[in-house]
């Protein structure tokens, strides 16, 4: 038998899973930028470069243009945000180096 609360918890545990997978994400970006920046300071402010877009991009996306809908697309897509802006970070750092 179909039951709406039930499948709202099971949601519910499920979004609650992917953002453990993309908390471990960040923590591993976060790693991975002070062994190759040996920099904590560098490393900070790269994750928070990458953790303060999704708010941006929600703002843009909801707010100018009025998508209302967040679906599991959307949830991949933030690991491959993780994966670009990471990269990009990179990049600069090397390119000033």
């Amino acid at each position: 038998m179909f039951s709406y609360v039930t499948f709202l918890d099971e949601v519910l545990v499920l979004l609650l899973i992917d953002m453990l997978f993309i908390n471990l994400a960040l923590l591993a970006v976060y790693a991975y930028f002070v062994i190759h920046l040996k920099s904590k300071f560098l490393a900070s402010i790269g994750v928070s470069i990458i953790f303060l877009s999704f708010p941006l991009s929600a703002v843009i996306v909801q707010g100018f243009g009025q998508v209302s809908y967040f679906g599991g697309l959307q949830v991949i897509a933030i690991f491959l945000v993780i994966g670009i802006a990471a990269d990009d970070i990179f990049v600069f750092v090397d390119a000033w180096k």
